[in-house]
């Protein structure tokens, strides 16, 4: 369960620590979203462990890093591989 705190804390501090370019603010609200409800997840098997709540966790954490598939295929996204030079767009 440390892996999957420290992720979702990153995740949860996310707000606090975009410019609001880069992420826009409405992705790291997602973002931030998904971190405290995995925190909560994670907290509430801790202390009553049920296969669900794992479950739930593990559905959050996949959907978060779903959130970060378009910076690696969009073009505009800075440092993306889509914004490689040389790379055409299409």
């Amino acid at each position: 369960m440390a892996l999957p705190g420290l992720v979702s804390l990153a995740d949860a501090l996310g707000l606090l620590l975009t410019d609001g370019e880069h992420p826009p603010v409405e992705v790291a609200a997602v973002g931030t979203a998904l971190g405290v409800l995995s925190l909560v997840l994670i907290a509430a098997s801790r202390r009553r462990p049920r296969g669900g709540l794992l479950v739930g966790l593990t559905v959050l954490r996949v959907a978060s890093a779903a959130t970060a598939v378009p910076a690696f295929v969009v073009a505009d996204v800075p440092g993306s591989p889509g914004a490689w030079p040389g790379r055409s767009s299409g």
